[in-house]
C-alpha cells in the first residue's frame, strides 16, 4: 500500500540521499536505464529497493500480458532473486488521491 495506517502517504525514508526521504514513494520510478536483449527480455539496468535504499541491478522478462519476471541482484545475475510482478486489473494503487487527501476505505 502507498500509505500508512493512517492515510499519509509512504516516504522514501531508506534513501542514502537525505534530501530525497521525503518524497513520496507513490509513482517513484524503481526500474530505470533498460535495454531490449530480445524476445520480451530487458537487461543492463537498476532497480531502486525502497525497503533498504539501496539500487540493484535488474533483468526483465514479459511472461504473458500481465505478467513481469523481475530478477533484482548485486553485481552478477546468479547472485539475485527472482518475482514475478502481476498487473492487477484496475488496480491504481492508491496513487490517484492526492497526499493532502484521505481516501475511504472499502472491505
Amino acid at each position: 500500500r502507498p500509505e500508512t495506517a493512517d492515510g499519509a502517504p509512504k516516504r522514501d525514508a531508506k534513501n542514502p540521499d537525505p534530501s530525497a526521504r521525503l518524497r513520496p514513494l507513490c509513482r517513484l520510478q524503481l526500474i530505470q536505464g533498460l535495454m531490449r536483449a530480445g524476445d520480451g527480455r530487458y537487461e543492463g539496468g537498476e532497480i531502486y529497493n525502497t525497503r533498504d535504499g539501496r539500487t540493484y541491478g535488474v533483468q526483465v522478462a514479459l511472461d504473458g500480458p500481465q505478467t513481469l519476471k523481475v530478477r533484482g541482484f548485486l553485481g552478477i545475475s546468479l547472485l539475485g532473486k527472482t518475482q514475478e510482478w502481476r498487473r492487477l486489473p484496475n488496480a491504481r494503487g492508491g496513487c490517484n488521491a492526492p497526499a493532502t487527501q484521505s481516501r475511504p476505505v472499502s472491505n
